[in-house]
């Protein structure tokens, strides 16, 4: 079975009965999802990949998950208004699963976050990204803030010195969609979870 839109694989599965200790769950996985909302079937596709950028994190004492998160709102935002949100898809190399932002390793701002873009609107989403300390980007950032500003002191410094918080990395694809839909298929796993959310009867 396939999904028309998409050509991906839809596995056959059954609907699990409520049982009030049994937690079943089913993801695609953001690979697949992050696809299936660009796929055009005559479009061509650029993907690429970006992390914090290190002369950022040497200018900032704290160059957080959090503060990253900031600008990745900023990139969608602005991005879904000027090339629009069927354009362009991004999902992070790692999936956290009940990791809480608080405990997140500190490294995870150099955690690879790859975007899918279409190529007629590469060059528009790269400037984006390219452009987050500049004036427009930095209103923008004004509002993701308000009302805390809980990171607008590190966004102003970058802003300041005109250093890019986010940095492309040199790895790219470009592919056409029917290449990349093969591609999704063969190597985006999906994932079913079981947990038993019961007492537990510990047996010496």
């Amino acid at each position: 079975m396939t999904d028309e839109n998409a050509d991906l694989t839809e596995v056959p599965r059954i609907k699990r009965s409520y049982n009030y200790n049994k937690e079943w769950n089913f993801y695609k996985g953001d690979v697949r999802e992050a696809f299936k909302r660009v796929f055009s079937p005559e479009a061509e596709y650029v993907l690429f990949q970006t992390i914090a950028n290190k002369k950022a994190v040497a200018a900032l004492s704290n160059f957080s998950n959090s503060l990253m998160e900031s600008y990745q709102s900023a990139i969608n935002k602005i991005a879904n208004e000027k090339i629009g949100n069927k354009n362009y898809a991004n999902y992070s190399m790692v999936k956290t699963i009940g990791v809480h932002s608080m405990d997140r390793d500190p490294n995870a701002i150099f955690w690879p976050r790859i975007y899918i873009v279409n190529a007629e609107k590469e060059k528009e989403l790269k400037e984006i990204i390219d452009n987050l300390s500049r004036d427009e980007s930095f209103e923008i950032l004004r509002e993701i803030e308000s009302p805390q500003f809980y990171h607008m002191p590190e966004i102003e410094t970058l802003h300041n010195l005109g250093i890019k918080p986010i940095s492309r990395l040199p790895k790219e694809l470009k592919v056409k969609a029917q290449d990349l839909a093969m591609y999704v298929d063969f190597l985006a796993q999906m994932t079913e979870t079981y947990r038993w959310t019961g007492s537990v009867i510990e047996v010496d």
